[in-house]
This record gives C-alpha cells, structure tokens and sequence, in this order.
C-alpha cells in the first residue's frame, strides 16, 4: 500500500491514522501525515507513493473503523458501522484484497468483480 492510499482510507477519521502513527515504530510517517497538504500541493510522489511497511499496514487496518459486503462479486462499503455476519472488517479485506481494494471501494463505491480478482494484492 502506498501512503497516499492509507491516508486516503483515513480520510474520514484522521485522528485515528495520527494514533497509530504516533507508534515510535511508525514516527517517520507521522510528520509526513501532518505535511500531507504541502506534498499534495507539490505532488511530492516521492512521499505519497512511498510503499508502506507491511506491519505499518496491519496496524492501521486492525485501527479502522469501516466495515465492508460482498456483494454480486463487488467488495462494498456497508452502510454502516455495525457487524453482522455478512461484513467484514477492513483488516479481513486487506488480507484477503490488499489495502488498495479499500481505498478503491471508497473512492468509486466498489471493487471487483472478485472472482477475478480475489488474492491478488
């Protein structure tokens, strides 16, 4: 997962993404975070394409709040934050699709079909 996408998924919970990037693991994309606005502004591809540590990634995705369907073979955003049998939880999406599956569903309402996608990452 690239930075700009992980940024992307927390668009709508920030605070949370500053959280676990205040991990002294995880420190030096914390400034980055905080800067995000001046490397848009420069399209700095250097830090918002930066490949992301598996770990860095784990974390924030067992932080997130979001919950997601299959449904029709397309990955969706549930409507809501409430589990029910049927949804997933964003760390069972990114095992099963990679983070950018994620950041995809939010930007264009879904990802798929699955069954040809399903495992790739």
């Amino acid at each position: 997962m690239k930075f700009w996408e992980l940024t992307s998924i927390f668009r709508d919970d920030p605070m949370t993404l500053e959280q676990v990037l205040q991990n002294p693991r995880w420190n030096a994309y914390l400034g980055c975070l905080r800067n995000l606005p001046q490397h848009v502004n420069d399209q700095d591809r250097q830090t918002l394409d930066a490949v992301l540590p598996t770990e860095l990634e784990k974390d924030a995705m067992q932080r997130c709040k979001l919950r997601f369907q299959i449904r029709d073979d397309f990955l969706i955003r549930s409507p809501g934050p409430i589990a029910d049998q049927d949804s997933l939880t964003a760390t069972d999406v990114y095992s099963r699709f990679g983070g950018s599956a994620i950041e995809e569903v939010l930007e264009y309402g879904s990802f798929g079909p699955l069954n040809r996608t399903e495992g790739k990452r």
